[in-house]
C-alpha cells in the first residue's frame, strides 16, 4: 500500500512542478521566485498526502484534494503565462491584458500551448483527487500537519505575486493626491503641466505617416547577426534623422504601454489600474481614461492644430481596449483592416489569427494616404501597428517572400520580420510618387523591445537591447546620440514636423532640443507616486454645475458627461450598449464627482443598487427604450428627468 501511495505522490509532484518548471526555461534571469515555487509545489503534495489522513469520508477528501490541485495549478499556470510572455511574474501587462476579447485572441496565437495547459489543468486536479482519496493510516495531529503544509505552499505559490499586485493597485485607489514639492518633481524630471488639453495653441507642420514596428528592435538590424534582414528598413534608417540610444520605458514593454508612453509623454502606471473611485468601476481591459485625461498626448495636440487623424490596425482595436485609449487621446478615427477586408467582400484571410498580414495592413494604410492627401486644406495624421514580427515566431503568408540570408532555417520569425520589411519598402515607395510626399513625414518607432521569441538567444548577446526612432524625409540625415526613453517620442515627433505647442508633457521632452537628463528617473518605480499626483490633478475633476450629457457610439460605446468620456464597459472589459433589462449608471457625489460606473442586469438589480447606496448621489442611467431607442434618465430616485442628447 505504501509503495502505491508514495508512487501517485510522486506522480503529482512531478505534475504540480511542471509550470515552475517551464517558468525556470522561460525565465530571462535567474529567480529565487521559482526556486520557491519548485519547494511550494513538492509541499503542496505533501498537503495533497496527508488529505488522504484527514478524518473525512472519501469523498470529501477527494473533494478537498481536487480543489487544493485546481487552485495551484490553474494559479501555476497563470504565472506561466506571464513567463512565457515576458520572462517575469505578475505584473502590469499581465492585468491588463484580462479580458474576454483579449483572452480568446490569446488562446488562438497559442492555441497548442492553450491545450497543453488545459490537459495539464485536467491532469493535475486527477491526480490530486486520486492520491486524496487512497486509504491510508490516520496519524494524530493530521488536520494541524495538513493546515502547515497549506499554509507553506500558499507562501510559496503565485497567490503571493498577484497579492502583492493586487495590494499596489489597492494602494494606487487609496492614496490621496497629496501636494508634492516643486523640488522633488524638479529632482524626478516630472513637469507639473500648466496648459490643459482644452487650452493647448498649437499651429500645423508636415503630415505624419507613424509606423509601430511590432518588437522590432535595434538588434534585428546589426548586418553581421541578421545579414540582409531589413534592407528597406536600413535603407530608410540610413536616409533619416536616426535616434540610436532610444531605451524602453517602465511599464512601455508591451504594445498598449508602448504606444501609452509614446503618444502621452508618461508612463502607464498602477494607479491606472486601480478600479476605486475610476469611472469605469470594473474596467479590466484598458487603464483608467480619466487619469491624466486632461493633459495633451500627440494626437490631441495635432488635434487642436487641426489634423484629420486615423488609427489602423490589422486586429481587432478592442484588444487590449486600444479603441478605448484612441478615441480618448484624440484620434478621429480607429480602423481595423481585418474588418475593412472583410466588408469589401473578401473571405477571412489565409493564417489571419490575430488579424490581416501587414500586407494588407499597408495595402489598406497606402489607401488611406491617397484619401487624406485629397483633403488640400488639412493635414493629416496616420498610425499604422504593424503585427507580422510577433511573438513567438511571426506570422508569414505560404507565398509570402522568404528570407534568404539562413536557407533552411526553421525559425519562421525572420521570415515574417522579412516580408514585413518588404511591404514597408513598396508602401513608402508608393508614398514617395504621391504629391504629398514633400509634405509628409515618416516616422518608425518600435512599440516595445521583443518578448520570448524564437530568436531569444540571438537579441540577448550581452549588449544593451534598445529600440527603434528614426524620421525619413524630416531633415538632413544624422544620428542623434542623445540618450532618450518611450515617453520621448511624443515631442520629438512634433518637433520633426515643425508644429508650433505650448504643450508640455510629464516626462518626454524633445530630442533634439537639449532634453533635461532627470526626466529619464522619472518613470523609477520611487518617483511613481509623484507623476501619479501630476496625472491626478489633471484627471477630470468635478462636473460643472449645468453639465451636458451625450451618448457616443463610435468608435465605441460611450456616455459623455461635460466631455468626460465613460466607456460603457461589461464585466468582461468590453464597451457595449445595455440590452433589455439591463442599466449602465453612473454615480455622482454631492459635489458632481464621478464616483463609479457600472452595468446592472435588471431593474431589481438597480432598485437594490439604489437601497444600498448613501443619501444626496445623483445618478445618471442608460437604458434601452420599447422601440430600441436608447434614454437616458438624470436625478434620483423618486425624482428623473429624461435628458436628450446635449441637454444640460
Amino acid at each position: 500500500m505504501h509503495g502505491k501511495l508514495l508512487r501517485k505522490f510522486y506522480f503529482f509532484a512531478v505534475i504540480a512542478v511542471l509550470p515552475a518548471v517551464y517558468c525556470f526555461f522561460c525565465s530571462t534571469s535567474f529567480q529565487w521566485g521559482i526556486v520557491i515555487r519548485l519547494a511550494g509545489g513538492l509541499i503542496l503534495s505533501l498537503a495533497v498526502l496527508l488529505t488522504a489522513a484527514l478524518p473525512f469520508s472519501r469523498k470529501v477528501r477527494m473533494f478537498l484534494g481536487g480543489v487544493l490541485g485546481f487552485c495551484w495549478m490553474a494559479g501555476s499556470l497563470a504565472e506561466a503565462v506571464s513567463f512565457q510572455h515576458s520572462g517575469n511574474t505578475f505584473d502590469l501587462k499581465y492585468l491588463h491584458h484580462i479580458s474576454l476579447v483579449t483572452l480568446l485572441e490569446g488562446v488562438a496565437g497559442v492555441w497548442f500551448t492553450a491545450v497543453a495547459g488545459g490537459v495539464l489543468l485536467i491532469s493535475g486536479v486527477a491526480a490530486a483527487c486520486w492520491l486524496a482519496g487512497e486509504k491510508q493510516v490516520r496519524f494524530r495531529r493530521s488536520i494541524l500537519c495538513w493546515g502547515c503544509c497549506i499554509f507553506l505552499a500558499c507562501a510559496g505559490s503565485p497567490l503571493v505575486p498577484a497579492v502583492a499586485l493586487g495590494y499596489r493597485v489597492w494602494r494606487a485607489a487609496a492614496d490621496d493626491p497629496t501636494a508634492v514639492s516643486p523640488e522633488f518633481l524638479a529632482y524626478a524630471g516630472i513637469k507639473n503641466i500648466s496648459v490643459t488639453r482644452d487650452k493647448v495653441i498649437a499651429s500645423p507642420g508636415k503630415n505624419l505617416v507613424l509606423i509601430y514596428l511590432e518588437s522590432l528592435e535595434d538588434h534585428y538590424f546589426d548586418e553581421k547577426k541578421f545579414p540582409g534582414l531589413l534592407p528597406n528598413l536600413s535603407r530608410f534608417r540610413a536616409e533619416s534623422i536616426d535616434f540610436t540610444d532610444i531605451r524602453q520605458a517602465r511599464n512601455a514593454d508591451f504594445t498598449f504601454g508602448g504606444l501609452y508612453s509614446s503618444l502621452t509623454g508618461s508612463i502607464l502606471t498602477t494607479a491606472h489600474y486601480a478600479v476605486s473611485g475610476t469611472p469605469d468601476g470594473r474596467n479590466n481591459s484598458g487603464y483608467d481614461p480619466d487619469l491624466g485625461c486632461r493633459i495633451a498626448a500627440l494626437p490631441g495636440v495635432l488635434q487642436n492644430a487641426g489634423y484629420f487623424q486615423m488609427l489602423l490596425v490589422g486586429h481587432d482595436p478592442r484588444f487590449s481596449g486600444l479603441d478605448i485609449f484612441a478615441g480618448n487621446v484624440g484620434y478621429d478615427r480607429i480602423f481595423s483592416a481585418l474588418q475593412i477586408w472583410k466588408e469589401l467582400g473578401y473571405k477571412e484571410f489565409p493564417h489571419a489569427i490575430w488579424g490581416v498580414r501587414d500586407r494588407v495592413l499597408l495595402q489598406l494604410a497606402h489607401a488611406a494616404c491617397v484619401e487624406l492627401a485629397k483633403q488640400k486644406n488639412r493635414p493629416f495624421h496616420l498610425s499604422v501597428v504593424t503585427v507580422d514580427s510577433h511573438h513567438p515566431d511571426g506570422f508569414t503568408e505560404p507565398e509570402g517572400p522568404r528570407y534568404p540570408g539562413r536557407m533552411g532555417d526553421s525559425r519562421n520569425l525572420l521570415h515574417a520580420i522579412y516580408a514585413m520589411d518588404q511591404w514597408i519598402g513598396k508602401f513608402v515607395g508608393d508614398l514617395q510618387k504621391m504629391p504629398c510626399w514633400q509634405d509628409t513625414v515618416v516616422v518608425f518607432v518600435t512599440d516595445h523591445l521583443a518578448m520570448r521569441n524564437s530568436l531569444w538567444r540571438e537579441l540577448n548577446d550581452g549588449r544593451e537591447r534598445k529600440l527603434v526612432f528614426f524620421a525619413l524625409n524630416a531633415g538632413s540625415p544624422r544620428k542623434i546620440t542623445v540618450p532618450g526613453k518611450t515617453f520621448d517620442a511624443a515631442p520629438t515627433i512634433l518637433a520633426l514636423l515643425g508644429v508650433v505647442h505650448n504643450a508640455r508633457f510629464p516626462l518626454g521632452e524633445n530630442l533634439l532640443d537639449h532634453p533635461d537628463p532627470r526626466r529619464l528617473r522619472g518613470n523609477l518605480p520611487e518617483n511613481e507616486s509623484a507623476l501619479v499626483n501630476v496625472l491626478k490633478q489633471h484627471s477630470g475633476g468635478a462636473l460643472p454645475e449645468h453639465f451636458p450629457i451625450q451618448l457616443r457610439q463610435t468608435p465605441y460605446p460611450a456616455l459623455l458627461l461635460g466631455g468626460r468620456l465613460i466607456p460603457l464597459f461589461t464585466e468582461w472589459g468590453i464597451p457595449q450598449l445595455p440590452r433589455g433589462g439591463e442599466r449602465f449608471v453612473v454615480k455622482l457625489s454631492s459635489g458632481r464627482q464621478i464616483l463609479e460606473a457600472r452595468r446592472l442586469a435588471s431593474p431589481e438589480a438597480l432598485q437594490a443598487f439604489f437601497a444600498s447606496q448613501p443619501d444626496g448621489c445623483t445618478y445618471v442611467i442608460l437604458e434601452e427604450g420599447t422601440h430600441g431607442e436608447f434614454r437616458i434618465l438624470c436625478g434620483h430616485p423618486g425624482k428623473w428627468r429624461e435628458v436628450r442628447q446635449g441637454d444640460r
